[in-house]
């Protein structure tokens, strides 16, 4: 028996069998968590220069819950890539999970002390 016939198992496979199915899991998971990243930071700095002192910590939240659903979405498309899966996808979904790190990266490199 080689290699490739040795069924893998483990609890990536409870989220999508085979490589194609969580290459689209990956990248539905990083387009949500890259929109609800950059809108929870987004409406998150406007709730907390409003000045009405609500609002801005529930931003955060969905920031934070954004940026996880990326992180996993780009552990998913690696695993896809080690696998041995198709490349196309996990490489785009790699991008766009990357999308908020990119734009929080030139926010703070634009912001003078």
């Amino acid at each position: 028996m080689n290699r490739a016939e040795i069924p893998v198992t483990g609890p990536i496979e409870t989220i999508a069998r085979g490589p194609h199915q969580r290459s689209l899991v990956a990248i539905g998971a990083a387009a949500i968590g890259t929109i609800l990243a950059v809108v929870g930071f987004y409406v998150g700095i406007i709730a907390a220069l409003d000045g009405s002192g609500n609002g801005a910590g529930v931003w955060l939240v969905v920031m934070l819950v954004g940026l996880l659903l990326d992180l996993i979405a780009i552990v998913l498309a690696i695993v896809t890539l080690v696998r041995g899966g198709g490349r196309r996808l996990p490489i785009i979904t790699i991008a766009v999970g990357l999308i908020p790190a990119i734009v929080f990266v030139m926010l703070m490199a634009s912001v003078r002390v």
